[in-house]
């Protein structure tokens, strides 16, 4: 019997004794596909992968990376009784691939995740890798990548162009998060900058020109939040810290309970201690959030 006609004839079946059941129509080959990739550790180079993986999604030389993606779908049909409701899921898989000085692939590690309107779903909605000093997730529809403290501190190590200003950003706390705008037009609102809700935390790079500039930070949590607003100077060369903080400010309201968040924003000229052990986000939104290819 042909696949169409054991869906019609089990559809018959469902709807004959008036249950609820799914009927699957085509299965996604993701998982497949990340069991029976084959990259050679310590022997493999960039090529060689591409030619087993395809072209990467995000990469550089400098930062000794590729980032792959695979996508397919699950889709088939739920019949509830006499109606039948499509299903669909989207399937990605993510597989990040390191290098060594040599060229050749130092790790490997893949994840898989899982989105959409299916019976049982077959992943995670969300993903997420470490590998070395990278660390790779997902958040809704975007990807992000972060290098580790060692990565992170060699990267920043380099002078900061003439005429400009570093600014670096991060939480304090893990708890409540807020979104950040810098000089009114949200740099890094671009990257799904919302400060300190990421699964890592990781701090964000921003270059702006010597000048004054103004940083606003709105809490996303609880109603009536209380912003806060902080014009501070950058002089050409300098790297500024701006430490982020979105407190609890009880309940409000007589009638309904109203929970309000306040932000506070401390801008330094010396690192914070709670910065030391955080990632970098080098990849956000589709676009890199620092140069890929330093110096080149």
């Amino acid at each position: 019997m042909d696949s169409g006609r054991a869906v019609v004839l089990g559809a018959l079946v469902g709807l004959g004794l008036g249950g609820c059941f799914g009927v699957p129509l085509s299965r996604s080959k993701v998982e497949e596909t990340l069991q029976t990739t084959s990259i050679e550790v310590g022997v493999a180079d960039r090529a060689e992968v591409r030619r087993a993986v395809g072209q990467p999604l995000v990469s550089s030389e400098y930062w000794r990376f590729d980032v792959f993606r695979i996508s397919d779908w699950n889709r088939g049909v739920l019949f509830f009784v006499y109606l039948p409701i499509p299903m669909w899921e989207k399937n990605e898989g993510f597989v990040l691939v390191t290098y060594g000085d040599d060229g050749r692939v130092l790790d490997v590690a893949s994840g898989h995740r899982a989105q959409g309107f299916w019976v049982v779903s077959s992943a995670n909605p969300e993903t997420s890798i470490e590998l070395g000093d990278l660390q790779l997730w997902t958040s809704d529809d975007q990807l992000y990548v972060a290098a580790s403290p060692k990565l992170r501190d060699a990267y920043l190590d380099r002078s900061v162009p003439e005429g400009s200003c570093r600014v670096i950003l991060g939480s304090e706390r893990r708890e409540y998060a807020a979104r950040v705008q810098i000089d009114a037009s949200s740099p890094v609102s671009d990257a799904g900058m919302v400060i300190g809700a990421r699964p890592s935390q990781p701090l964000t790079v921003l270059t702006l020109g010597a000048g004054t500039h103004r940083i606003d930070a709105v809490p996303i949590e609880g109603q009536d939040p209380i912003p806060a607003s902080l014009q501070f100077d950058c002089d050409s060369g300098a790297t500024r810290y701006a430490l982020l903080r979105v407190e609890w400010q009880g309940e409000s309201g007589v009638m309904f309970r109203r929970l309000r968040y306040r932000a506070v924003v401390e801008i330094r000229d010396d690192k914070p201690n709670v910065f030391e052990p955080l990632p970098l986000l080098i990849w956000g939104n589709g676009a890199w959030r620092v140069e890929a290819e330093p110096g080149r």
